[in-house]
């Protein structure tokens, strides 16, 4: 078996309007044969998942964090994957979040390392 070329997580909503969208990514996006699908029940990928045991089991010390909620999930996933030891670079170009001023004061604060 070949090591997944990326690492995938995707939202778990609880239940509610929208549970179905949500749990099911779009065509163009759907994973392939060598991705591997963990479910990231919150905020964090790494908290609550098998993420950094994947990882390192991988050998991975970089990561690329792209994702929606750019003021939210994906400024803690970097956090808390910087405190783990893993380099940890947020693609700008691959985030969204609710406003675009969000986005980049979100963006703005994670480039000052807060």
């Amino acid at each position: 078996m070949t090591a997944p070329s990326l690492l995938r997580a995707q939202a778990v909503p609880s239940s509610g309007l929208g549970a179905n969208v949500w749990a099911k990514p779009l065509a163009e996006m759907s994973p392939n044969e060598h991705e591997l699908i963990i479910d990231k029940p919150i905020s964090s990928v790494f908290t609550a998942s098998p993420t950094d045991h994947v990882l390192r089991n991988m050998g991975v010390t970089e990561l690329v964090i792209t994702g929606i909620l750019t003021d939210m999930c994906v400024p803690g996933t970097a956090r808390v994957g910087a405190e783990l030891g893993y380099n940890a670079v947020i693609c700008a170009d691959a985030c969204a979040t609710m406003t675009q001023r969000a986005n980049d004061e979100a963006l703005l604060m994670q480039a000052q390392g807060l």
